[in-house]
C-alpha cells in the first residue's frame, strides 16, 4: 500500500485503484442486494465515468436508497480495503447528487463508457467540445447531456430507424459527424465556429425520446416531432445560456427550428451557421455507407 496516494476529489475512475480514499460525482450503472454467507446483506454498486467502470461493495443501508436508479449521478467516497490481501473498493457514503453538483463535478466526464457502443467516440465528442473557445457554449452542452434519461439516449439511440446511422450509437455518430463538418468550415471568427459545432453536436438530441437503442419508435416519437423536443430538452441550458449571451441563446433556437429544404413548414435557415448545420446534416446522413464513413472507431 505505500505505493497508493492517500486522498483525491474527483479522480477519473481509472486513477481510483491507484488511491487510498477518493470522493466524487458518478453515474450509476448497476445497484444489487446480495447476501454473504451469515446471511447479511450488502451491496454490490457499479460505477462508471468517460474512462472507466468500477465495482464497489457497500455494507450498510444506502441514504435515499430510493432515488438510485440505472444511469443516475451519484456522489459517493470510496477507499480501499483488503481482504484475506485481496484488494477491493469499499463504499463509504452514497446518495443522488443533483445535476448542478453533478455539472460542476464531473460535467462531461460523466459520460459511461461501459454504456456507450462505441467508447471511442465519447473521446471524439469531448474533444470537439473542448475545441469551442467559449467556456458558457462547453457549459450549455454540458448541462444538457448531464440528466441520464438525456445521457443515456444520446450515447445508445440510432440516429433514424430505417436510413443513416440506424444502429445503437449511431446518433452521437452522427451527431460527430455533422459537428466535423462544420468544424473545417471557413468561419469568419471563433464566435461562428463555436456556435456552428455547438448547433451540430445538438441538432438532433430530441431523438433520445422518440428513438430507443433497440431501434424502435417510442410512444412518444409516434406523435410529436424530434425537433420540438430538442428546443423541450435544451430549455433550462437555454435560459442559462440567454442570461449569458441571449444572442447566442436565440441563434441556436433558430438552427434548431429551421425548416429542411423538402418541409413545407417552418422558418428558413436565415445565418450562415443554420445553413451548414443543415448541409452538414444532410452530407452526414448521405455518406453513411460502410465503405465511406467520415468516422473511424478503431
Amino acid at each position: 500500500m505505500s505505493n497508493l496516494i492517500d486522498t483525491s476529489n474527483q479522480p477519473n475512475l481509472s486513477a481510483g485503484v491507484e488511491l487510498k480514499r477518493f470522493k466524487g460525482c458518478y453515474r450509476l450503472i448497476a445497484f444489487m442486494a446480495k447476501l454473504d454467507r451469515n446471511n447479511k446483506p450488502y451491496w454490490v454498486i457499479k460505477l462508471s465515468d468517460i474512462h472507466s467502470c468500477v465495482t464497489a461493495y457497500m455494507f450498510s443501508v444506502p441514504e435515499n436508497i430510493m432515488d438510485l436508479h440505472h444511469g443516475a449521478m451519484i456522489q459517493c467516497e470510496i477507499c480501499i480495503k483488503y481482504h484475506k490481501n485481496i484488494k477491493y473498493l469499499h463504499l463509504v457514503y452514497l446518495e443522488r447528487a443533483s445535476d448542478k453538483l453533478s455539472l460542476e463535478k464531473s460535467g462531461l466526464d460523466s459520460l459511461p463508457c461501459v454504456l456507450c457502443p462505441h467508447k471511442q467516440l465519447l473521446f471524439v465528442f469531448c474533444s470537439l467540445v473542448n475545441s469551442i473557445k467559449c467556456h458558457e457554449l462547453r457549459h450549455f452542452i454540458a448541462e444538457v447531456l448531464i440528466p441520464s434519461h438525456i445521457c443515456l439516449g444520446f450515447i445508445q439511440a440510432p440516429a433514424s430507424l430505417n436510413h443513416h446511422h440506424n444502429s445503437p450509437g449511431g446518433l452521437i455518430a452522427h451527431s460527430i459527424e455533422v459537428a466535423q463538418i462544420v468544424a473545417t468550415m471557413p468561419w469568419q471568427d471563433n464566435e461562428h465556429r463555436d456556435l456552428a459545432i455547438t448547433a451540430a453536436l445538438l441538432h438532433d438530441i430530441g431523438k433520445v425520446k422518440t428513438l430507443s437503442a433497440q431501434i424502435k419508435r417510442t410512444r412518444i416519437g409516434q406523435w410529436v416531432d424530434h425537433d420540438s423536443l430538442t428546443l423541450e430538452i435544451c430549455s433550462n441550458a437555454l435560459l442559462s445560456l440567454g442570461k449569458y449571451n441571449e444572442k447566442y441563446a436565440t441563434l441556436l433556437r433558430h438552427v434548431w427550428t429551421c425548416a429542411s429544404p423538402e418541409a413545407r413548414y417552418g422558418y428558413r435557415a436565415a445565418t450562415p451557421i443554420a445553413n451548414a448545420v443543415q448541409n452538414a446534416d444532410n452530407l452526414s446522413a448521405s455518406m453513411n455507407r460502410p465503405t465511406n464513413k467520415l468516422l473511424r472507431y478503431d
